[in-house]
């Protein structure tokens, strides 16, 4: 997935408000290359000094798991979850780097969240 972080969007978006205008484009907040989950949970495993392993379950464990957890998400956005989870919808942009002048965060976000 071509994740971003809010507070980078909102940099970029400031930066567009700033320098450009409003000039009518379309521009996408994303990262410039892809981070699956699984890398995300190695990111994770680095980190904190034990192994994470990115599971992509079925539709009927997801929401299973869910339940056991007393966790409610409507089965539209199940179905959105899961298909991004199987790599549906990946998009990459090289409009956030642009605009904030360097490359995006991701594992730095990481490391900064999740402490052993």
């Amino acid at each position: 997935m071509g994740w971003a972080l809010r507070s980078e969007m909102a940099e970029a978006a400031a930066e567009v408000l700033v320098s450009q205008g409003a000039r009518i484009q379309t521009l996408r907040s994303c990262q410039y290359r892809n981070l699956q989950l699984s890398r995300c949970g190695k990111y994770i495993s680095e980190i904190i000094g034990r192994t994470v392993n990115y599971v992509s379950p079925t539709k009927e464990t997801f929401i299973s798991a869910l339940a056991e957890s007393g966790i409610f998400i409507p089965e539209e956005y199940i179905s959105i979850i899961l298909a991004q989870s199987h790599g549906k919808g990946d998009f990459t942009s090289g409009d956030l780097t642009k605009l904030l002048g360097r490359k995006p965060t991701s594992k730095q976000y990481l490391a900064q969240n999740f402490q052993a």
